[in-house]
C-alpha cells in the first residue's frame, strides 16, 4: 500500500511540474515597435480622453448609488439631501 501511495504521489508531482512548465504568451505591447507606440500615443493625444460622470443625490453624503442602503440612512435623513441637491448650482470649474 505504501508503494502505491509513494508512486502515485511521485506521478502527481511529475504531472504538476510538467503543467507549470507551460510558457505564458508574450503580451502584444512587448513586441510593439517604437514607431507603432508613437503612432498609438499620437492617436490617444489627438482623440482626447472623454469621461461620462453620472452623479446624483448620493454625491451629497459623499457616497455612491447604494449609500442610503449600505449606510443605513433613513428616508427622512436622505430626503434632506434631496432638498439640497440642485444640479444647476454645479460649477465644473470649481
Amino acid at each position: 500500500m505504501k508503494k502505491i501511495l509513494y508512486f502515485s504521489h511521485l506521478a502527481l508531482l511529475a504531472l504538476k511540474t510538467k503543467v507549470q512548465d507551460v510558457s505564458t504568451p508574450t503580451p502584444v505591447w512587448v513586441k510593439e515597435t517604437a514607431e507603432a507606440k508613437t503612432q498609438r500615443v499620437q492617436w490617444w493625444t489627438n482623440a482626447r480622453f472623454g469621461m461620462y460622470i453620472y452623479w446624483g443625490i448620493y454625491a451629497l453624503p459623499e457616497g455612491y448609488e447604494w449609500v442610503m442602503s449600505n449606510e443605513k440612512i433613513s428616508i427622512a435623513d436622505y430626503h434632506k439631501y434631496f432638498e439640497r441637491f440642485n444640479p444647476d448650482l454645479y460649477d465644473p470649474q470649481e
